[in-house]
C-alpha cells in the first residue's frame, strides 16, 4: 500500500502559530514564540508502516509551513492509496476544506484520526471514509493489510465507518505493549523546527517513554480521548536509553524533552531509567513533564542522571476547582516541589489554566499571584478549553457555558469558548 500521513497546514500567517498533531491542546496563538510539537502518532505510524513494507509519504506541513497549494502536487506525484490526517475541534472547518481539495485531485481513501475523530466520528465521516479513535498506528496497519487483501474494513478495533447510512464503530483497543512499535520516524519534518524552547541545549529532540496516565482530570484529552481510560504503559528502560543514545549520536542532540503525560508518575521506573543512564555514562541533558508530587529523592537521582528542568501542572490554587476537575494534587505539593527544585538547581516551569469550573475573577487573581511569587522560573498561562470527548465539555454544554457549539475565527482569536455567569468570556480573555 501507498499511504500518505500528513499534518495539513491549519492557519498560516506571519504572526500566528497554530498547532494540531502532537499537541495535548490543539490551538492557535499570536506569535511571541513558535513551538512545533513533534507529531508522535504520525511519526510512529510512519515507522511501523515502513517496517511492514508499505510505501509512506509523511509530512508535517504545519512545522514546514507547506501550504495546500504545494502539498497537493506532492500528493498527486506520490499517488497514495490512503491519506491519513488528524483533526480537532478548532481545526475542523479547515480540515473539511482540506479534504475537499484532496477529493478534487485524488481518488484515494481518506482516513481521519485525532481528538474530533475519536469523540464525534459522525462529524468527520460526513467527509472522510473512516475515523480512527485514539491511537492510530495499529489501526492504520490493519487497514493497509485489509486493503492489500481486498477485504472490507468492518470490525477493525478503533475504526468507525459509515455503513447503510449509519456510523458503525468497533471499540478501540489500546496498544498493550508499546515496545512493539519501532522508534518514531524522525524525518517527518526537519529536526530544526522541533526545538522546544523549554530546552536550553540545542539541537534538542522530543521523546516519550510511556503512554497514558493513571489519573482522570476532567479537562484532559489524554485520559478521555486518546486513551479513553485511565492507564499507564511503560516502554522498556533499556530501549528508551538506546533511543536517547541514537539521537545523540545520529542527530547530535544535546537535550531531550520527555513529553510523557506524566514522566514521574511511576517513581520506581524513574529510578530505574536514571540508573540505566548513569550506568551507561550517557552524558546528555534532559527535561520532562512531571507531576508536582514528585519527591526529593526522585528529583535527586533525576538531577544526577542529567535532568535539567521540569514542567509541572499546577492549574489553579482554588481547592474547589481542583476537586471539580478531579486533579489529585494540592497547592502544597507545588510549593514543596518548588523548594526541592531550588535545592537541587532544577529549572522549574509551572503551567496554569485560567477559567476552569468554579473559578471567579478573585480565584484567578490568587492563582496568578501564587505563580509570580511561588519561585517558578517560568510560568505558562492557558485558557481552559472544553474539548469534546472530555467530561469538561459535557459539563460546559449541559450548563450552557459554551459560547458557541462550533469553533470559529472569533474563538480561535483567543482560544476562549467559555462564559460563566460569575466569570464572563471577556474576563477570562
Amino acid at each position: 500500500m501507498r499511504i500518505a500521513l500528513v499534518n495539513p497546514v491549519w492557519i498560516h500567517g506571519s504572526n500566528i502559530t497554530a498547532i494540531r498533531s502532537g499537541s495535548r491542546w490543539p490551538h492557535a496563538r499570536r506569535n511571541f514564540f513558535s513551538i512545533y510539537p513533534f507529531p508522535f502518532q504520525l511519526a510512529y505510524a510512519s515507522s511501523l508502516l515502513k517496517k511492514n513494507g508499505h510505501e509512506v509519504f509523511a509530512k508535517d506541513c504545519i512545522a514546514t509551513g507547506t501550504l495546500n497549494e504545494k502539498l497537493l502536487p506532492e500528493l498527486m506525484a506520490f499517488k497514495p492509496d490512503i491519506l491519513f490526517f488528524e483533526t480537532a475541534n478548532p481545526t475542523f472547518r479547515y480540515d473539511v476544506e482540506f479534504v475537499k481539495l484532496v477529493r478534487e485531485k485524488l481518488s484515494c481513501m481518506i482516513i481521519a484520526g485525532g481528538q474530533l475523530a475519536t469523540s464525534f466520528p459522525e462529524k468527520i465521516l460526513a467527509h472522510t471514509d473512516g475515523a480512527i479513535a485514539g491511537e492510530c498506528e495499529l489501526v492504520l496497519k490493519a487497514i493497509c493489510e485489509r486493503l492489500d487483501k481486498k477485504e472490507l474494513l468492518d470490525g477493525i478495533p478503533g475504526l468507525s465507518v459509515m455503513k447503510n447510512g449509519s456510523v458503525q464503530t468497533t471499540p478501540q483497543e489500546l496498544i498493550a505493549n508499546i515496545d512493539d512499535l519501532p522508534w518514531p520516524d524522525r524525518d517527518i519534518g526537519p529536526a530544526r523546527v522541533y526545538q522546544d524552547n523549554f530546552c536550553a541545549h540545542f539541537p534538542a529532540a522530543q521523546m516519550i517513554t510511556s503512554r497514558g496516565c493513571p489519573h482522570r482530570c476532567s479537562f484532559c484529552l489524554e485520559s478521555y480521548v486518546f486513551n479513553h481510560k485511565a492507564n499507564f504503559r511503560r516502554r522498556n528502560v533499556a530501549d528508551v536509553v538506546d533511543e536517547m543514545a541514537m539521537l545523540k549520536q545520529t542527530y547530535g542532540i544535546k537535550e531531550i524533552y520527555f513529553d510523557d503525560t506524566s514522566f514521574t508518575v511511576d517513581r520506581r521506573r524513574v529510578h530505574e531509567l536514571c540508573q540505566e543512564i548513569l550506568a551507561r555514562k550517557l552524558k546528555i541533558k534532559w527535561s520532562c513533564m512531571a507531576d508536582s508530587k514528585v519527591d526529593f529523592e526522585t528529583l535527586k537521582i533525576m538531577k544526577a542522571a542529567g535532568c535539567r528542568a521540569l514542567k509541572v501542572g499546577v492549574e489553579t490554587v482554588n481547592p474547589e476547582t481542583l476537586h471539580a476537575i478531579l486533579k489529585p494534587v494540592e497547592t502544597e505539593h507545588a510549593e514543596k516541589c518548588v523548594v526541592n527544585c531550588r535545592k537541587l538547581g532544577i529549572f522549574l516551569h509551572g503551567t496554569f489554566i485560567l477559567g476552569l469550573p468554579g473559578e471567579t475573577e478573585a480565584t484567578i487573581d490568587k492563582t496568578i499571584d501564587f505563580a509570580f511569587k511561588g519561585g517558578f522560573d517560568w510560568m505558562q498561562f492557558s485558557p481552559a478549553i472544553p474539548y469534546c470527548g472530555t467530561p469538561f465539555y459535557e459539563e460546559a454544554k449541559a450548563k450552557g457555558w459554551l459560547v458557541k457549539e462550533e469553533w470559529d475565527d472569533e474563538c480561535l482569536e483567543s482560544n476562549v469558548n467559555l462564559s460563566y455567569p460569575q466569570l464572563p468570556k471577556e474576563v477570562i480573555e
